[in-house]
């Protein structure tokens, strides 16, 4: 299991790199699908990630951060500090990390690379939220795309769509791709 966490959790990491190098340097400021971040937010979000899972993978401790400081996080060159994060965060996923256990508010103590199945979901649906908001087409991992669907769709209602969780599920448009029909599930309007 912990191979195969390792492995999405690079692919996750790929993707959203592909994306945060593309942004046009005048669509930072722009606004994303989630309703309290500009672009900028988004890219400082996902660096924060790093810093929690890099924490985890280093001492087995969730580092303290303050989610009101995405902007600062990600500063004014996001592309480099995200870069900076995740390749430290990448070299720090070793197979002991991945099994160390960890203590998590939401799934109490599990395995690293069970948590970690959280943020893989994460950072691809903010690949797809830093696209939009800076006018970038882009097609998600499909495998993970499935996976996280049906974890989503398991997935208690209350956690699901609590504060700082995913809007109301919206209608996805008759005959959607699984991409399209999982970005609506979590509240994202895709065409």
């Amino acid at each position: 299991m912990a191979d195969d966490t390792r492995e999405k959790y690079q692919r996750a990491a790929d993707g959203f790199d592909a994306v945060i190098r593309a942004v046009p340097a005048d669509t930072w400021e722009a606004q994303s699908p989630c309703t309290e971040w500009q672009a900028r937010d988004v890219a400082g979000h996902i660096i924060g990630i790093q810093e929690m899972v890099l924490g985890w993978a280093t001492t087995g401790e969730r580092p303290s951060l303050d989610w009101t400081k995405n902007r600062d996080r990600a500063g004014s060159d996001p592309v480099a500090a995200w870069t900076q994060a995740r390749d430290k965060t990448l070299a720090a996923l070793t197979p002991e990390a991945l099994e160390r256990k960890v203590q998590s508010g939401l799934m109490g103590e599990v395995p690293l690379a069970q948590l970690l199945q959280l943020f893989i979901g994460d950072m691809v649906i903010h690949s797809w939220d830093l696209a939009q908001a800076t006018g970038q087409q882009v097609r998600l991992d499909p495998q993970i795309v499935n996976e996280l669907f049906a974890a989503t769709k398991a997935a208690p209602p209350d956690m699901l769509r609590s504060a700082g969780g995913f809007g109301p599920e919206l209608p996805a448009p008759e005959g959607a791709d699984e991409q399209t029909r999982l970005l609506a599930f979590l509240g994202r309007t895709a065409s």
